[in-house]
């Protein structure tokens, strides 16, 4: 992983912001994979989950990728994805021609990569790194994630970052506040 750490930390030090789809290997502990899986800080290798946004309360897919990292780290390093997007049952372009609805975190990463694209917009000073960390910080938890004890989490745990939801979904309003 060594080499698509220095990979992501050289384009994040010229102000790239870098968003990846999660994977489609859930629902298993550590299924996210590289280069996706990479923490050398807390938004680097920005991981998205694919939440079901035909739900109202949201829940995660289950074949959406899962943390923890196995690229070692405490605390927040550890948990994958970052944070979650609506991507099942998306329509979208489809192979020859015409549209499909599409499931996976490749239909959630769009979500995310268009919020980096409005706050770069909204705030052209300010590097990906600063836009990726103000979507982190801005993502909400789903009522599916604060209703259950998610395996990703801590025993007792009903709220907070977790290996399903990471932060949670991601709030492009907030984000921009």
């Amino acid at each position: 992983w060594n080499q698509y750490a220095s990979i992501l930390n050289s384009v994040e030090a010229v102000g790239i912001a870098v968003v990846f789809s999660g994977g489609n290997e859930g629902p298993g502990a550590q299924t996210t994979t590289a280069p996706k899986n990479i923490n050398t800080n807390l938004v680097n290798s920005f991981s998205i989950g694919n939440i079901n946004g035909h739900n109202s309360s949201l829940p995660i897919s289950s074949g959406s990728s899962r943390g923890p990292s196995g690229c070692g780290g405490t605390g927040s390093l550890l948990i994958k994805p970052e944070t979650v997007a609506p991507g099942s049952n998306v329509r979208s372009a489809w192979t020859g021609g015409g549209y499909n609805s599409i499931s996976g975190t490749s239909m959630s990463c769009p979500h995310v990569a268009g919020v980096v694209a409005l706050l770069r917009e909204a705030f052209p000073n300010k590097t990906g790194h600063e836009i990726k960390l103000a979507i982190y910080h801005s993502a909400r938890e789903t009522l599916a994630d604060l209703a259950v004890n998610d395996p990703g989490e801590e025993a007792g745990q009903t709220s907070g970052e977790d290996n399903n939801y990471g932060k949670g979904v991601v709030d492009a309003y907030a984000a921009y506040e």
